[in-house]
């Protein structure tokens, strides 16, 4: 029986070959390293105090997609100047970056769940519309009405298959 996690060997073999894996605790350990602990944060303006860099964070998700399901990660910063930050201020811009992207994301979700599902009203209602019309003759008779139901048939069917594919 295949392991639920079972990877490649030669994702395996790429991911020993940039990172630290400890591969008995299935740990990949990432390390980052900056000469000073403002380059972590954000140079925008408009916030109280200074934001984890929205870089910083996408960076760190697209190493997090390489690894393999079923590791866990170990990220560390490492910072010669710290600056006037202290690291539990790092952590905790960090922590606060992580979840306010997360909202971001179950915002995002939301949205395309309420298109999906107005997509699927839609095409349900047009499939209704063409059963409805070839039952009481709605559309005529011949050419004209096989015409009409094939392009209601594939407009309610292109609403739904966009909203699946959402």
């Amino acid at each position: 029986m295949k392991d639920k996690y079972e990877i490649d060997s030669r994702q395996k073999e790429l991911i020993n070959k940039y990172y630290e894996v400890d591969e008995d605790n299935k740990l990949v350990c990432i390390s980052f390293y900056y000469s000073k602990a403002s380059e972590l944060f954000s140079k925008e303006s408009g916030t109280k105090i200074p934001q984890f860099s929205k870089e910083e964070l996408s960076k760190l998700n697209e190493i997090i997609q390489t690894i393999p399901l079923g590791y866990k990660i170990d990220i560390s910063y490492e910072i010669e100047d710290y600056e006037t930050y202290s690291p539990s201020y790092i952590m905790e811009s960090f922590n606060d970056a992580l979840e306010l992207s997360q909202f971001g994301v179950r915002k995002s979700n939301r949205q395309k769940w309420m298109i999906s599902t107005i997509m699927i009203i839609i095409g349900i209602i047009l499939l209704s519309l063409m059963i409805i019309g070839r039952n009481d003759s709605f559309f005529g008779q011949g050419i004209k009405a096989e015409i009409s139901e094939e392009i209601i048939d594939i407009a309610a069917w292109v609403f739904i298959w966009e909203a699946v594919s959402l």
